[in-house]
């Protein structure tokens, strides 16, 4: 490391650390991916208008009005799950 030009601290703390850098990083990977895909289902949800939707539905006890709402959000979710595979498919 001292060849790469790494400082001797930042030298000790990348070997205490090394070990756990991959469970770590993997796990940073995997917030992010469900972060992201969270923030897109609930941006098309909102841009649709769903969530307006399902707050008049219950709100006035049409159950299948309600039914229907979750539906299409049951099917965004799946869609945005299926692009999410073969992203990760195209990738590796």
């Amino acid at each position: 490391m001292k060849s790469l030009g790494i400082s001797k601290k930042t030298s000790w703390l990348l070997g205490l650390f090394s070990q756990q850098a991959k469970s770590y990083l993997a796990y940073c990977a995997y917030r992010s991916d469900i972060i992201i895909r969270e923030t897109a289902i609930v941006g098309v949800i909102g841009s649709i208008g769903l969530g307006w939707q399902l707050q008049e539905s219950l709100s006035s006890f049409a159950w299948q009005e309600v039914t229907i709402v979750l539906i299409a959000y049951s099917s965004i979710a799946i869609v945005g799950e299926l692009i999410n595979g073969k992203i990760k498919n195209s990738l590796t």
